[in-house]
C-alpha cells in the first residue's frame, strides 16, 4: 500500500519542501490517498476545503447546507491528532528502514 507514497527519489530536500507550508503537506497527501481530494456533502452539493490555525474542514457550498466534515474524517488519519508534517516525517523514515 505504502510503495506509491515515496517516490523512489525522495530526498531530505524535496522532504524539506513539502514539509515548508501546511498547504504542501496536505497536497502531498492528497496525492497519495491518504486524504480525501474532494467530498460532497450528503445532499450530493460539492465541498470546498477550508484551512485554518485551529482545524481543517470540509464545508458545503450550498446555501443553507451546513455540512461539515474534518479533513481527517473517512480516512485511516480519522482521530488522529499527529500532525501531518509528522505523519509525512514517519512514513519517510519508515522506508528508509526497509
Amino acid at each position: 500500500m505504502f510503495a506509491v507514497i515515496l517516490h523512489y527519489n525522495m530526498n531530505w530536500s524535496r522532504l524539506c519542501e513539502i514539509c515548508s507550508s501546511k498547504e504542501n503537506r496536505i497536497t502531498f497527501l492528497q496525492n497519495r490517498g491518504l486524504l480525501h481530494n474532494q467530498r460532497v456533502c450528503p445532499e450530493g452539493h460539492a465541498m470546498k476545503l477550508r484551512l485554518s490555525d485551529k482545524e481543517d474542514r470540509w464545508r458545503c457550498q450550498k446555501g443553507g447546507c451546513n455540512t461539515q466534515f474534518q479533513l481527517k474524517s473517512g480516512t485511516w488519519l480519522e482521530g488522529s491528532h499527529v500532525a501531518y508534517k509528522d505523519i509525512i516525517l514517519f512514513i519517510y523514515s519508515f522506508f528508509l528502514v526497509i
